[in-house]
């Protein structure tokens, strides 16, 4: 399992290949405008990675954390091949969009890295946002880092809840369009 995630190197992960034909399988089975993909943490990138494949219509890229960010050099790198990050490009300047959730201050998704995913992938959509911290200290643990799980704050009008609206209302605008 080790050799299906790439953790140091900045290229496309073996089992983004698996995960597209997946996407392409079940959108074959299933019909409708095309799929979605969710990313967190160690799969944030994988959500990016795999919207190579056309039928990936929401691709969500949560507090992605690989390729570590070991060095300040590296500190950028979001885990793509040369080629499937020109094809993402292109297809978001085509209008796919692209969801970007992170905390702020978290250093396991780095500011650079979030900003490069959003420039590489999503300049042409209207999606890639920051999750800022919540307005007081107390709602929010010192390391929040996972914004759709561990550290969601699931209250109406919390911003950790409106993170989370954000990407239910991305995933029904792209993929339950025409229905």
């Amino acid at each position: 399992m080790a050799r299906e995630f790439v953790i140091i190197a900045d290229r496309t992960s073996p089992v983004a290949t698996w995960l597209r034909a997946l996407a392409a399988e079940a959108h074959g089975e299933c019909g409708g405008p095309g799929v979605g993909a969710i990313g967190l943490c160690f799969t944030g990138g994988f959500a990016l990675a795999m919207a190579v494949e056309p039928a990936v219509l929401a691709p969500v890229v949560s507090q992605p954390g690989l390729p570590a960010p070991i060095t300040s050099r590296r500190r950028a790198a979001v885990g793509l091949d040369d080629a499937d990050l020109a094809r993402v490009k292109r297809r978001a300047q085509d209008g796919m969009g692209v969801l970007g959730l992170r905390f702020t201050a978290d250093k396991g998704c780095p500011g650079a890295l979030f900003r490069h995913c959003a420039v590489s992938s999503a300049s042409a959509s209207r999606a890639s946002r920051s999750t800022p911290r919540p307005a007081t200290r107390t709602a929010s643990p010192a390391r929040a880092h996972a914004v759709l799980t561990v550290d969601l704050a699931d209250e109406p009008g919390h911003p950790r809840r409106a993170a989370l609206d954000r990407v239910m209302t991305f995933i029904a605008e792209r993929l339950l369009a025409g229905d």
